[in-house]
């Protein structure tokens, strides 16, 4: 599987004009949190510290596919 980071889906998207390069790389993004999440019990994690590094991880993302999704004018829910 080709992953596309979304620094560089920025950067080709402007360049070649091409929004469809940032809904591929959120896409992709969005799959692989989704392997982390669902091999990864984050809320029954005993380690605090890993516990709280991986909630961390899921705001960044949560954070990176809003902004992305913002600029390619597609609204999202506050939940779900």
């Amino acid at each position: 599987m080709k992953m596309q980071l979304l620094a560089t889906a920025y950067g080709q998207a402007y360049e070649d004009k091409l929004p469809s390069f940032l809904c591929e790389a959120a896409y992709d993004l969005a799959n692989a949190f989704n392997v982390f999440y669902g091999t990864h019990k984050i809320m029954s994690e005993p380690d605090p510290v890993k516990k709280g590094t991986w909630i961390a991880l899921a705001a960044a993302v949560g954070n990176l596919m809003e902004q992305t999704l913002t600029v390619l004018g597609i609204e999202t829910v506050p939940a779900m």
